[in-house]
């Protein structure tokens, strides 16, 4: 017997791997070891991109499940777990460069496309005054992490 909580995470990790590679054309994603205080980060794209893109995976919510509907309840942008994750990706990014796009992907329960979970990004890589965290969509995780990518080869 394993751990579960780490089971959880490595399958969370694996489709969001298998989602970059199979719909979003980065074919050398990869998933990162544990790096304990110098964690680089869940999964990257593009291993070697500078800056690079930071993606950290969480599966799990705050409290239980709820005893009446059987689902995990919502994780809002206001709870506790939600601001050690963000912070914890905000230490990863200041640690490894200041200009990589941090991405936080929380699995919603009864979705099993990581396009159809819950993305999270800094509002400053939206276009807008960095004022924090800002739910997005898949699609929109998908675009950015092109244009990041595109807007940093050029230079």
């Amino acid at each position: 017997m394993g751990n579960r909580n780490k089971e959880r995470g490595t399958k969370a990790e694996t489709a969001v791997v298998n989602w970059l590679r199979g719909s979003c054309g980065f074919v050398e994603a990869r998933r990162n070891a544990l790096g304990g205080r110098f964690d680089p980060g869940d999964v990257e794209p593009i291993p070697a991109a500078v800056p690079p893109v930071i993606i950290s995976v969480k599966d799990g919510a705050e409290g239980a499940y709820c005893p009446n509907c059987r689902r995990k309840p919502e994780l809002g942008m206001h709870t506790a777990l939600f601001r050690k994750w963000w912070f914890d990706l905000a230490e990863t990014v200041e640690r490894r460069s200041p200009l990589a796009l941090p991405l936080l992907v929380h699995k919603r329960a009864g979705a099993a496309s990581p396009e159809r979970w819950k993305w999270y990004v800094d509002s400053a890589h939206m276009g807008r005054y960095r004022m924090g965290p800002i739910g997005i969509t898949g699609a929109q995780a998908r675009y950015l992490m092109q244009r990041h990518i595109a807007r940093w080869a050029e230079e």
